[in-house]
C-alpha cells in the first residue's frame, strides 16, 4: 500500500504555518494587488495625465485602427 502515483506525490512531512503568519502574508499580498489595481485605475481613467501618455508612448508598433495586413 502507499505505492501509487498519487502517494509519490504527497509530502513525506507536512509543516504547519501559525494562522498569525499566514493572516500577515495575506493581509500583505492583498494591499500590493489594491496597490496596481488603483494605480491601473489612475493611469486608465487619465487621472494621471504623465502616466497615461507615458503607457502609450513605448508602443508606437500600436495602430489606432488596427493591424491593416490582415483587413
Amino acid at each position: 500500500m502507499g505505492t501509487g502515483v498519487v502517494a509519490s506525490f504527497r509530502p513525506r512531512k507536512y509543516y504547519r504555518v501559525p494562522k498569525e503568519t499566514l493572516e500577515t502574508f495575506l493581509d500583505d499580498i492583498e494591499q500590493l494587488v489594491n496597490f496596481f489595481v488603483i494605480e491601473f485605475q489612475r493611469i486608465l481613467f487619465a487621472e494621471n495625465p504623465a502616466a497615461t501618455v507615458g503607457v502609450c508612448l513605448p508602443c508606437p508598433s500600436w495602430r489606432l485602427y488596427g493591424n491593416r495586413r490582415f483587413g
